[in-house]
């Protein structure tokens, strides 16, 4: 564009077209380096820095981001036939928990352990009975034929049956004394929670703690030599003194075992292997007598050498409370 001044004064303005255009190839070279502006490929050396440092930047915290992911995949996803850490290297550590069933509605409450009976509402349908029933309907499946005897025990890829045999009032299809007859006489079914790869360790007569029940530790001292003392051993009490006047006696039936003054699981049930056929081993404790219309605080526990116990933790514990109403308070 040229401006030339014209005779009267005025600015004319014209336009000169290049006829000769700037070749393609200078046009590229032009693009590779621009020797007005330094540009290099389209952008400054400043603007080169730039993204430079962003890219490097970015492709970094990408890279450390599915290292982390590939770390937590290895490290704490639970493989196909077992969990990657077990025992003292898990979380759950070596400590089995203990449970009880059957379970108030956690939809209701997720924090209650009352067991609370109606021997006039539940009679012909009791929530509990049900609830019982329920859990042990997994226990139908046929594994290996353990007992003391044959020395036969639960190994890596195949588990004990579980005879539900000898349960008496407990045995499924009775109602567990939440209905029926029996009703007011409840059956609370005592578990081990699962733990991968651990082993009950047996009391020796000269380990068992000050604590156990003098009646448990004559019994125990009484197997020495015998594969029976080889057990976990269950117990349950009231809490306080006046829970343990309003529970009354206590009855202990183990699946297979005739019944005794404790509960007792047997050594071969164990370890667990993540076997297919496998289910928790557990006693079923019977109140026949407790007092009605009072709240009875019940804490039942597991004994064995590598058992370790704490109320305030509730190791290797497990607590729940009970309340039956009736049309008799005494009886």
């Amino acid at each position: 564009m040229e401006t030339e001044m014209a005779e009267n004064g005025t600015k004319k303005t014209f336009y000169v077209v290049n006829k000769h255009p700037e070749s393609a190839q200078h046009a590229f070279k032009n693009f590779l380096y621009n020797p007005d502006t330094g540009a290099v490929c389209g952008r400054t050396p400043m603007s080169w820095a730039k993204i430079t440092v962003f890219y490097l930047i970015f492709f970094t915290c990408l890279g450390l981001f599915a290292l982390a992911m590939f770390g937590l995949f290895w490290k704490f996803t639970i493989e196909e036939d077992r969990p990657r850490w077990t025992l003292q290297d898990s979380l759950i550590g070596t400590n089995p928990g203990i449970g009880f069933r059957p379970m108030p509605d956690q939809d209701k409450n997720a924090e209650s352990t009352l067991i609370w009976i109606n021997t006039v509402k539940d009679r012909e349908e009791s929530y509990w009975a049900n609830e019982l029933e329920k859990f042990l309907k997994s226990y139908n499946k046929t594994g290996k034929a353990c007992s003391y005897e044959n020395s036969v025990s639960a190994d890596d890829t195949t588990a004990c049956d579980f005879d539900l045999t000898k349960l008496g009032s407990c045995q499924p299809g009775s109602g567990f004394g939440y209905t029926g007859a029996e009703a007011g006489k409840p059956c609370v079914l005592i578990k081990l929670n699962k733990i991968f790869g651990w082993k009950p360790e047996s009391f020796l007569d000269d380990s068992l703690p000050d604590d156990m029940p003098i009646k448990l530790q004559k019994k125990i001292k009484g197997l020495k030599g015998s594969s029976e003392v080889n057990s976990i051993w269950i117990t349950c009490n009231g809490e306080n003194p006046a829970d343990r006047e309003y529970v009354g006696p206590i009855e202990y039936l183990t699946p297979g075992l005739p019944t005794e003054e404790f509960g007792q699981i047997p050594n071969y049930y164990f370890p667990y292997f993540k076997q297919p056929n496998f289910e928790s081993p557990f006693v079923f404790v019977r109140f026949p007598n407790p007092m009605k219309r009072v709240l009875i605080q019940i804490e039942c526990r597991a004994w064995a050498k590598n058992i370790k116990y704490d109320r305030f933790f509730r190791s290797g514990s497990t607590h729940f409370e009970l309340m039956i109403d009736g049309p008799d308070a005494t009886s």
